[in-house]
C-alpha cells in the first residue's frame, strides 16, 4: 500500500506542475486512486486482508491509468509545439486496405491447400 501511495502523490505531484493543460480525466483518475486506498487501509484496520489487497490494486490501477495518460498528453504537447516535426496520418481508401488483406488471406489459404493435399498424398502412400 506504501507503492500505492507513493505512485499516487508522483502523480498529483506531476499533474499539479503541469502548466499545459489540467485533465479533468487524470484528476479524477487521481481522486478515484485516493479514495481507493483509504477504503484499502479501512479493510485492512477492519481484518479484511483480501478486500484490502484487491482495493489496493484497484487504487494502483486508477493511478497507473493516470500516470500514462499524463505521459500521453506531455508527448502529444511536445510534439505539437515542436516546428521541425510534422507529422501527418497516411490513410488508403478502405477498399484497398480490405482487398490487401482479403489477397493475403488468400496466399495463406492456398499454402494451406497445399499442405493438405500434400498430407493426404504422403498418408495414401503408406
Amino acid at each position: 500500500m506504501a507503492t500505492v501511495e507513493l505512485a499516487i502523490a508522483q502523480l498529483t505531484d506531476k499533474f499539479n506542475t503541469t502548466t499545459y493543460r489540467q485533465n479533468e480525466l487524470i484528476a479524477g483518475c487521481i481522486e478515484n486512486a485516493r479514495n481507493e486506498l483509504q477504503t484499502a487501509l479501512d479493510s485492512l484496520f477492519n481484518g479484511k486482508t483480501q478486500e484490502s489487497f484487491d482495493r489496493a490494486g484497484t487504487a494502483w490501477l486508477y493511478a497507473d491509468f493516470g500516470r500514462q495518460i499524463l505521459e500521453a498528453e506531455a508527448v502529444e504537447h511536445i510534439l505539437g509545439e515542436s516546428d521541425y516535426l510534422e507529422l501527418s496520418e497516411i490513410s488508403l481508401p478502405w477498399e484497398d486496405t480490405a482487398a490487401d488483406l482479403l489477397h493475403q488471406l488468400e496466399q495463406k489459404i492456398l499454402v494451406l491447400r497445399a499442405d493438405i493435399k500434400k498430407l493426404a498424398t504422403d498418408e495414401s502412400k503408406q
